[in-house]
């Protein structure tokens, strides 16, 4: 991933003026470059490479009236987080580093600091296979720069909202990888507060049958199967199949099915 294509006004116009109206004051500094800005209910901590990004974002972000947060990452080097603090924010937007592993390494240098962490990945591109690996990685959602000039704020308060910012199609196809190596049939005994049938059917759905599919296993008619499935996902807080799906997929890789529950909120972009 390179240095994003974008002019130096991109992210400025019509909001020249923001910095002397919100009487923006730098914050203290730590081994990573810090920067925090107006107060607000929810931080943003900013990871970021490249010298554009940070006079961007930074005002992309506090026109939302967030506070941030920002770390400068040095090039092509991992940073050592055994030996730095990550303050906890209610996001962290994590540049994408040209090497893979530095962005790996930081995502899961945030996550050994703060377990439940809610991170956002900004680059140029995703291919699929550096897409799934970050999605395997925890990473809530993934937000390309030409994007980010426009959806930002509504991907900040997603992500903040307990969403997912995942392109419908990108997302899809992760599912549908993972369903080929992953059996997730097994994390439906995880989840509490389900009747017996309804545990039925969110193993079927984790095999990702269709509702016709679920009707001649379980001896229902299909409108019943419908039924459930809106159910499951209204009891999930999720909209729709994948989005549950995603959420098993996160979940096998970090706690085991006994003993979990609750619900999530997620929505793709």
């Amino acid at each position: 991933m390179g240095a994003p294509a974008l002019g130096p006004n991109r992210f400025y116009r019509g909001r020249m003026n923001t910095r002397e109206h919100l009487g923006v004051a730098p914050g203290s500094r730590n081994p990573l470059t810090s920067v925090m800005v107006a107060a607000h209910r929810s931080t943003v901590g900013l990871f970021w490479c490249h010298p554009l990004v940070l006079p961007q974002f930074e005002q992309l972000i506090s026109d939302g009236g967030y506070r941030l947060l920002a770390r400068r990452l040095e090039a092509n080097r991992i940073p050592d987080f055994a030996n730095l603090s990550v303050p906890k924010a209610s996001v962290y937007i994590v540049e994408a580093h040209p090497q893979m592993p530095v962005t790996e390494a930081v995502v899961t240098g945030i996550h050994a600091h703060q377990a439940t962490a809610r991170i956002l990945v900004l680059g140029e591109r995703f291919s699929d296979p550096t897409a799934f690996a970050l999605l395997r990685l925890g990473v809530k959602g993934l937000l390309t720069y030409t994007e980010a000039a426009r959806t930002l704020p509504q991907a900040l308060q997603t992500v903040i909202g307990s969403g997912l910012w995942i392109g419908r199609a990108l997302l899809s196809r992760f599912v549908d990888a993972a369903l080929c190596t992953v059996p997730l049939r097994i994390y439906a005994t995880g989840y509490e507060g389900l009747t017996r049938r309804e545990r039925q059917v969110l193993e079927a759905v984790l095999e990702n049958l269709s509702n016709k599919e679920i009707a001649l296993r379980l001896q229902m008619s299909e409108r019943t199967a419908k039924f459930h499935v809106s159910n499951l996902l209204v009891k999930h807080g999720v909209r729709r199949r994948t989005d549950l799906l995603f959420r098993a997929l996160q979940d096998s890789g970090t706690r085991r099915p006994e003993g979990s529950g609750g619900s999530v909120s997620a929505s793709a972009a």
